[in-house]
């Protein structure tokens, strides 16, 4: 298990920062759905730009989830290299 530490590092960031950009799945099956019950912040983000042209404010909430991931990520990459093995 502790020889395995990194491979899970590398994993678990591909898994979160995947999993919160999902986008073309929701947008090509349901398109939000039913009153937004599958929408997800990256597709917030692109209805606001280029569905009802606030390009400012989607910019905005862009770099606000840019920040929020990387200190998702920042976090997550500290607490799991605190417990890896050195060889």
């Amino acid at each position: 298990m502790p020889l395995i530490r990194p491979a899970m590092t590398v994993c678990l960031f591909l898994a979160i920062s995947g999993g919160l950009k999902g986008f073309d799945l929701n947008f090509a099956l349901t398109k939000g759905g039913p009153f937004g019950t599958t929408e997800s912040i990256a597709l917030q983000i692109y209805q606001d730009a280029f569905t009802k042209n606030l390009f400012s404010y989607a910019s905005a909430k862009a770099v606000l989830f840019f920040l929020v991931l990387a200190c998702i990520t920042l976090v997550q990459v500290a607490w799991m290299k605190r417990r890896e093995v050195e060889m």
